[in-house]
């Protein structure tokens, strides 16, 4: 059975200096590959941009976002809405994870898993 570690945590830690500015760039370099309009501001929103929880698996060479949300039954179609909602949010986001990976041949992947209580 794997081990799966589930951490909090930010795509990169603020004031990481050098990093962040590699970081802007590959960001940038995805966007042109996949003809995505962004500008700095938009850069800015998908650093800061952070799922509710991050899972491992290093066997498998998988990481999962988590994303939970609580119970909304005012309209019939607030769960289909609210699933299209948190799968929109990270979509680029795990996007731009796998392009990095496919890149660097690292053999990792990302995904999302999305909970209701």
């Amino acid at each position: 059975m794997p081990v799966c570690t589930i951490i909090n945590c930010e795509i990169l830690p603020a004031g990481s200096g050098r990093n962040r500015a590699k970081l802007r760039k590959d960001i940038q370099e995805y966007h042109i590959a996949y003809a995505i309009d962004f500008d700095d501001a938009d850069i800015d929103t998908f650093i800061a941009r952070r799922p509710d929880g991050l899972a491992f698996d290093k066997e498998e060479k998988l990481g999962v976002f988590l994303e939970y949300t609580r119970a909304m039954d005012t309209t019939e179609d607030w769960a289909e809405r609210k699933e299209q909602e948190k799968n929109d949010r990270y979509s680029s986001l795990l996007g731009f994870i796998n392009h990095l990976s496919h890149r660097e041949k690292s053999g990792w992947k990302a995904s999302q898993s999305n909970f209701t209580t």
